[in-house]
């Protein structure tokens, strides 16, 4: 049984998200309402060709963040938090925890001193005890910036996408701002949102123009293929709202089934169920031979760690027949690309025939113990 668990700081969708793994960053806000701008960055870490197809880029991005992703596992995750006032004090502080082993097998619990709620995901729909009010916002985000935080396909479908790269205390980002398509001229091109993501498709920003709402992300953690923040701060109109920590995220493949049951006096709200109640596989073909880039040997003698993000087309016989650079730090693309053409799917049938499919996958190298890992 997997585990990860964090140490605490140093110190101390309904929204969406901000994620900066080093500075809080806030993207300037478009149209009213001006915001602190940010420079263009001098030295751009990104290929040309992540920009030629924004909505595929923003598909792999929803792949990668969140647990609504994660598919085939059961997962346990333990969130602190704390709730501010107006003038920066804590107000109220609580838990976030979540037990997920399917659509209709889940216990969600917020435990606080000013909002109690637990849901138990079951065959006849959700079943609640404690406050039968939704969430309020500030809690949603949690469960946003955890299990949701990027638009689901449908919306991507429905949207047109603009790119530009952005720069903040010296991290690169790639920021895309998703548009409204809609034949109304009064909410054609309104930008709904905007995210930032760094060379790989990692969430690290996202800039919430509707109600004000920044939420900050740092310490990124990697666990059963996606990346959640280790530590989020949301502010409103510029102030602290929400503090919190990721406590452990653990994978639970045998979870104890008494867990899901809901007490006798639970009340029945609907068939509502967890984003993720429709999870499927999409993390693509499965590799059977990966061969491991060697670390580049300018990028050892710059002490630089970095991602690559690559399209694979994937034959029928199962090789790696043509590898593309999505993006990401130029000094290990060559490494990613030479190890990825010798990689060997499992071949996928449709109908009961091989066929040629597409796969994207990101590299990270890590300098401090020349560590490479595989998101697919």
């Amino acid at each position: 049984m997997p585990k990860i668990a964090f140490p605490q700081p140093s110190n101390g969708r309904s929204g969406l998200i901000c994620f900066a793994a080093i500075a809080i960053f806030c993207l300037p806000a478009f149209g009213q309402n001006p915001a602190p701008t940010t420079t263009q960055a001098r030295e751009a870490p990104f290929d040309s060709a992540m920009f030629s197809d924004l909505s595929a880029f923003m598909s792999l991005a929803g792949r990668s963040n969140g647990l609504s992703q994660v598919c085939g596992h059961a997962w346990h995750l333990k969130v602190t938090f704390k709730v501010f006032d107006d003038q920066g004090n804590a107000k109220d502080q609580g838990t976030y925890e979540e037990f997920w082993a399917g659509k209709t097998m889940f216990k969600r619990a917020y435990s606080s001193t000013a909002f109690t709620q637990t849901d138990y995901g079951t065959q006849k729909g959700v079943m609640r005890t404690g406050i039968q009010d939704p969430p309020p916002p500030l809690i949603q985000d949690l469960f946003d910036a955890y299990i949701d935080p990027l638009p689901s396909a449908r919306e991507i479908g429905l949207a047109a996408f603009t790119a530009e790269q952005r720069e903040a205390n010296g991290d690169k980002l790639l920021c895309i701002s998703m548009r409204l398509k809609s034949a109304s001229p009064t909410v054609q091109g309104q930008i709904i949102e905007t995210s930032c993501f760094d060379a790989a498709p990692n969430l690290r920003t996202t800039f919430y123009r509707q109600d004000s709402t920044l939420i900050t992300g740092s310490n990124q953690v990697h666990s059963m293929g996606v990346s959640l923040p280790g530590d989020l701060k949301v502010e409103t109109n510029g102030k602290i709202a929400l503090s919190a920590h990721l406590e452990s995220i653990e994978q639970t493949d045998t979870p104890d089934a008494a867990l899901f049951s809901p007490p006798p006096d639970a009340t029945a709200i609907g068939n509502q169920e967890n984003p993720e109640a429709g999870c499927e596989p999409k993390r693509g073909p499965t590799p059977i031979k990966i061969v491991r880039p060697d670390y580049p040997t300018m990028a050892e003698n710059f002490r630089e760690n970095g991602t690559v993000s690559l399209s694979l087309t994937i034959g029928k016989d199962g090789h790696v027949s043509n590898v593309k650079v999505l993006g990401g730090n130029t000094l290990f693309q060559q490494a990613a690309v030479d190890a990825a053409k010798q990689w060997i799917y499992k071949p996928i049938l449709v109908n009961g025939e091989p066929a040629e499919v597409h796969a994207t996958v990101s590299i990270v190298f890590k300098y401090d113990n020349r560590q490479v890992e595989f998101l697919f």
